[in-house]
This record gives C-alpha cells, sequence and structure tokens, in this order.
C-alpha cells in the first residue's frame, strides 16, 4: 500500500512529542514530520525521528530502512507519502516561475510548465539523486516509472512509487 496525505498547512499542528534536531527548524518540516507520525501510528508502525538520516542528495529516510516517506509543501499544502518501497513526492498550489527558470530547466514545447516542474521534483525525490545538470535534462515524456497524478483547482500533486499499488489517502 502506498499512503498518501494532503493537508492545508494551516490545519496541522506541530507534534509537541516529537524531539525534533536542531537541525529541522522550518516549521514546515516539524509539521511535515508531525504529519509523518499520525501517519505511520495509522498504519501501526512506531514513529522515531532520531533515526531519520538525510542522504547526500537531501532525501530523508529510516536508518531501518523498512518504511520509505517523502514530503513536500507548498505555499499552503503539505503532502507526505509513506511505503514499504521506494517513494518520491512533489506539490504546487501558487506556481510562479521565471521564464529565465523555465528556459534552463524544463521542455517547454510539451507539457505546462507546473507540470512538468512537479513531475521532475517527485520523480527526483523518487529516485533519491538529484544533478542540476539530470534535471534540466529530463523530458516528461521520458519519465516511465509509476506514479500517480493528483489536481484539483487548488494544486497539483505527483507522487511516484517503486511498484504500482494502491493509494490510500489518509486525512
Amino acid at each position: 500500500m502506498i499512503y498518501v496525505s494532503i493537508r492545508k498547512k494551516d490545519e496541522i499542528s506541530i507534534d509537541e512529542d516529537i524531539s525534533f534536531s536542531k537541525n529541522i527548524t522550518r516549521e514546515e518540516s516539524r509539521k511535515a514530520y508531525s504529519l509523518l507520525k499520525k501517519m505511520m501510528d495509522f498504519v501501526g508502525v512506531d514513529f522515531d525521528i532520531s533515526k531519520v538520516r538525510i542522504s547526500k542528495n537531501g532525501k530523508p529516510y529510516f536508518i531501518d530502512n523498512r518504511i520509505k516517506f517523502n514530503y513536500s509543501h507548498s505555499t499552503h499544502y503539505i503532502a507526505c507519502i509513506l511505503s514499504d518501497c521506494e517513494v518520491g513526492i512533489d506539490i504546487e498550489d501558487d506556481f510562479k516561475i521565471s521564464k529565465e527558470a523555465a528556459f534552463l530547466y524544463l521542455n517547454q514545447a510539451s507539457f505546462n510548465l507546473r507540470y512538468q516542474w512537479v513531475m521532475k521534483e517527485a520523480y527526483f525525490k523518487f529516485k533519491g539523486d538529484f544533478s542540476e545538470d539530470e534535471f534540466k535534462k529530463l523530458r516528461v515524456e521520458d519519465i516511465d516509472s509509476f506514479h500517480h497524478i493528483i489536481e484539483n483547482d487548488r494544486y497539483l500533486c505527483v507522487a511516484f512509487c517503486e511498484k504500482e499499488d494502491d493509494i490510500v489517502f489518509f486525512s
């Protein structure tokens, strides 16, 4: 199973029982870990933030590697994904990108810019590799991994997973 939760930032409380390290200072990150803890409680897995590490490419992971997770935040939302296989997620709601950035990072000819950006971000979070050069070169049309697109009039979210599986939305 793949568990996904998308919540408005202002609806998430920071869990006071989590002993955040000095490295986790951003409110969005603290809220994302608080949401992740609720999700793990729901599926019956203990959450221990002291076992979270960040890879050299910035991907968070548990040192025991049993549970995989990822999170993303936008202006108004936080999205978390949890599974037993590799995952990656990205969300955008108030998307603005400069013409210069679009020219450098996106293939403007084929898809809308927000869609391209979210697909690429989620894909690189899923893969755990991130190089600016690879990001620039990757064409959305060439991504062939399992992914789910969650879109409405408020946000666009893309979730990647190592295997095709059902998504359970956690509220």
